[in-house]
């Protein structure tokens, strides 16, 4: 199996329409901290002012499966809808790792009513420690690599037995 994150900024066209239309399905829009609909235009400048290597494209047996990013301190991650709780956990797994290389404590807003994200983002370690409009949750390095349990060890293991690529 194969993960690649590509930098938006080195998306061709056809592959930054593909990841604004995910971000703009009714799915994601009724998740996401900003559920309004994105125009092309707006896409493209905003992708002209990202800083290089803070928002990814997720791509998968070369086919884009979501995007990813750390911006600021906070992370985020969004998935179009079939892609495998197996498979969003490995890129979950992988992209964490990386940042947490660098990093002794990211942080993550989540919606009161993303429940899913909640559990997923609890799932590899983060903890509530604000809880009003929003929750803002919160991972320490040191809580992520004590991670075991089945679950966790089986993600590892797909992670570590796969062919990772950060473009």
């Amino acid at each position: 199996m194969k993960f690649v994150f590509k930098d938006y900024k080195l998306l061709s066209p056809s592959e930054s329409l593909e990841i604004l239309s995910i971000r703009n399905s009714k799915a994601i829009r009724d998740i996401s901290l900003d559920g309004g609909i994105i125009d092309i235009q707006t896409h493209k400048n905003w992708i002209l002012n990202l800083p290089n290597n803070s928002y990814f494209a997720m791509i998968f047996n070369d086919e884009i499966v979501g995007g990813v990013n750390f911006y600021n301190g906070f992370w985020g991650i969004f998935y179009k809808s079939g892609v495998e709780p197996l498979v969003k956990s490995a890129f979950a797994y992988l992209f964490l790792s990386k940042i947490l290389k660098d990093s002794d404590l990211i942080y993550s807003k989540i919606k009161l009513n993303n429940q899913n994200a909640l559990r997923f983002n609890q799932f590899f370690g983060f903890e509530i420690v604000k809880s009003d409009e929003i929750y803002t949750l919160e991972l320490k390095k040191s809580k992520f690599n004590s991670l075991n349990n089945r679950l966790i060890n089986r993600v590892k293991s797909l992670a570590d037995s796969s062919k990772v690529e950060f473009i």
